[in-house]
């Protein structure tokens, strides 16, 4: 437990919590992650041991976009205390195995801050903070013990190959009572590219995507482009019951660059550059 008059005194007014979850350790990341490192593919059977270190992705879990910071990672300020020093690095982890979760058992997932330390370094003063999470079988069963430690560095010396900018705002948002502003940056391509299984390298490897394939920038996904097509109708039309949907892209669309969907009739949808020129239209139809 951490005692409040030994933290800095940035962290004035933050407590630490307990966040608590139960979750399934699902056999579809396990099978992932077993071709991605082309281990033996029976590591996903139901009712197999996880291997050790495993559970990060068993149960990975991704936060909100609207959460997200510059960086790709999940903004302090809540869960994590908001400190002054911006850059995070991941320092290190000690586990406790006390027993394997199951592929397809249940369990709960507690996590807290059990630590939190300013430090003084080679590159000035920084942050660390310790998160110890515990998981336990649905009956109470200790399983997993871990402490990662975190910490938060000073910003970037100027001149770096690239200073990070604070987003505009979510990457779908309204533009009015008849538009939606599409605003994608790097995490957002990353994070679909892993959620699809997509690995083409022109959505995240910036120096392939312009040296070997000549492109002006990263490529935004044309099934993202779509599937931010069909999420509009879905909020758009909550109250009526989608029959088919068909897409057709007309141009690409790169990192850098916006878009407004707008409605061109109740049933055609354009994705497009906010001078005019559409990327992607839609066509729906309803039962």
């Amino acid at each position: 437990m951490l005692d409040p008059s030994t933290l800095p005194s940035w962290a004035s007014g933050w407590a630490p919590t307990v966040e608590s979850r139960s979750a399934a350790i699902s056999a579809h990341p396990v099978a992932g992650l077993a071709a991605l490192l082309d281990a033996e593919p029976d590591l996903a059977t139901p009712g197999s041991p996880l291997p050790p270190l495993w559970h990060w992705v068993a149960l990975s879990q991704w936060p909100p976009g609207s959460h997200v910071g510059p960086d790709g990672h999940p903004r302090t300020g809540g869960f994590l205390p908001a400190t002054p020093y911006p850059r995070r690095m991941w320092v290190g982890t000690a586990v406790e195995l006390a027993s394997a979760p199951a592929i397809g058992s249940d369990v709960v997932v507690d996590r807290e801050v059990t630590d939190l330390v300013e430090k003084s370094g080679k590159q000035g003063d920084f942050a660390l903070v310790t998160v110890t999470t515990t998981i336990r079988s649905s009956t109470g069963e200790p399983l997993v013990v871990e402490r990662n430690q975190l910490a938060y560095r000073q910003p970037a010396a100027a001149g770096g190959a690239e200073q990070l900018a604070t987003p505009a705002g979510p990457w779908l948002s309204r533009a009015g009572a008849d538009a939606w502003r599409f605003a994608p940056d790097p995490v957002m391509l990353m994070w679909f590219s892993a959620l699809t299984a997509n690995a083409h390298r022109i959505h995240y490897d910036a120096p392939y995507a312009t040296g070997v394939e000549g492109y002006p920038s990263l490529l935004v996904h044309g099934p993202l482009m779509a599937m931010i097509l069909g999420e509009v109708v879905r909020r758009d039309d909550a109250d009526r019951i989608l029959a088919s949907i068909s897409v057709r892209a007309l141009r690409p669309m790169y990192l850098g660059m916006t878009a407004t969907i707008t409605r061109t009739s109740d049933t055609t949808l354009a994705l497009g550059a906010d001078d005019g020129p559409a990327y992607m239209t839609a066509e729906v139809s309803y039962r």
